[in-house]
């Protein structure tokens, strides 16, 4: 635990790092996507709640499914 320690601070510079802009901005994509729905849904709930309890009253009630599938 201390090599690791010791080499992490006081060790030689690794050359393999490299500063890729690139690379940092496609890890960077999917975290702020992800940011901007949370924070749609934080701020946009009262736009997105009728549709969500329209969605769970339809499956919640089962009667419609069941006289759609065993029509006679």
């Amino acid at each position: 635990m201390m090599r690791i320690f010791i080499r992490g601070f006081w060790g030689d510079l690794m050359d393999n790092i490299s500063d890729d802009r690139k690379r940092v901005r496609n890890l960077t994509i999917p975290g702020v996507v992800l940011v901007s729905i949370s924070i749609f849904l934080g701020v946009g709930a009262e736009a997105v709640y009728p549709h969500v309890e329209t969605i769970a009253n339809m499956l919640m009630d089962r009667t419609e499914y069941i006289s759609s599938v065993l029509k006679e």
